[in-house]
């Protein structure tokens, strides 16, 4: 059995454990609803689009297994549902450190400002968002992508791709540059707590009386400017004596950075990095590596070695036949590739226009 057949097959194996876990996920979430905060219902909702997600991929590898030629409905209902959840996925992770940043940085004010009805409007025109452009990506196709059941980004029209890419960088960068801020306001929270604790460990201050063998102390200390402290819910005072629980930013960043790494990183990089390129003589696109020698400028100067670093090197996993022809493919107006996928002889080859 090939080998692409066996990874669909573990695909569509696969899906159905996702979707229990993140069934049981959401009915532990159910059952705590009471103590909910604004940081639960995105959470809440970033497991229900891991589910929806789970739900997409399932079809998508089912699809794949019957074959790759399939009706363009089935398929274009496919592709709208994980461009729409991917995207969804990722505005709802970045207001989710938002609203962690908001809550420090603002505490009482934020806390008591905004209600779960706002937060839970915010999440459907979220929601509305993703339809959107879920609804985008499946007019985005080109004519090649509609021969084949494919989630290659380089089969859609490039202004949608560009379009995606400058949405979805714009939106990881916000989300790294608000973490950064949120880090540097927890450090500011615990200097400011440490500081408070060595004012209050202060010595008490004693009067005695010199006509009298009486002594008496007082157990009040002396009045200090800025000794008192805010005892009111979410103040940064009390939040800094709760702890890092009192503010869940753990689960919010671990949800962050595995979101990333797995699904919204990868993804990216297939927009800028991985080309699709087109077998001669077949009209089919698929996934192609180029090794490093095969990219180079005009005059026969390499890229930088940072261009060559981003390649992804498991070469297995991005091409999907080994096969000995030519594939080509342009990487710059100037600059025509020639390359073979590697066998035991293949050397690669380089001709300019």
């Amino acid at each position: 059995m090939e080998l692409f057949p066996v990874l669909w097959l573990a695909v569509s194996a696969t899906a159905p454990v996702l979707i229990v876990l993140c069934l049981w996920v959401a009915y532990v979430f159910h059952t705590y609803r009471r103590k909910w905060r604004t940081v639960d219902l995105f959470l809440l909702s970033v497991c229900c689009q891991d589910l929806v997600t789970a739900l997409f991929c399932f079809a998508f590898s089912v699809l794949r297994l019957i074959g790759p030629k399939m009706a363009a409905a089935p398929c274009g209902f496919v592709l709208w549902g994980l461009a729409a959840s991917r995207t969804f996925q990722l505005t709802t992770l970045a207001s989710a450190v938002g609203d962690r940043l908001l809550t420090i940085r603002w505490p009482y004010r934020y806390r008591f400002s905004v209600r779960r009805n706002q937060i839970r409007y915010h999440v459907a025109v979220l929601a509305v968002i993703g339809v959107l452009i879920g609804v985008a990506s499946a007019f985005a196709r080109s004519s090649e992508s509609m021969l084949e059941c494919s989630l290659h980004p380089q089969l859609w029209d490039s202004r949608y791709t560009l379009f995606v890419l400058v949405l979805y960088g714009m939106l990881m960068a916000s989300s790294v540059g608000m973490s950064v801020a949120m880090e540097v306001q927890r450090w500011q929270l615990g200097r400011k707590a440490r500081l408070q604790q060595l004012r209050t460990a202060t010595p008490e201050y004693g009067t005695t009386s010199t006509g009298s063998s009486v002594s008496s102390s007082s157990s009040k200390p002396l009045h200090v400017l800025g000794r008192q402290t805010s005892r009111r819910p979410y103040s940064p005072q009390v939040l800094c004596e709760a702890g890092v629980s009192e503010y869940r930013w753990t689960v919010v960043a671990v949800v962050t950075l595995l979101s990333f790494a797995v699904n919204h990183l990868p993804f990216l990089r297939a927009l800028i990095i991985v080309p699709a390129v087109k077998s001669r003589g077949e009209g089919v696109y698929e996934w192609r590596a180029l090794p490093p020698r095969t990219l180079a400028l005009p005059g026969g100067r390499p890229l930088p070695v940072s261009t060559h670093a981003l390649l992804p090197p498991p070469l297995p996993v991005c091409a999907p036949y080994y096969c000995g022809h030519a594939l080509d493919g342009t990487v710059s107006g100037n600059v025509r590739v020639v390359a073979y996928v590697p066998q035991l002889h293949a050397t690669p080859k380089l001709t300019l226009p």
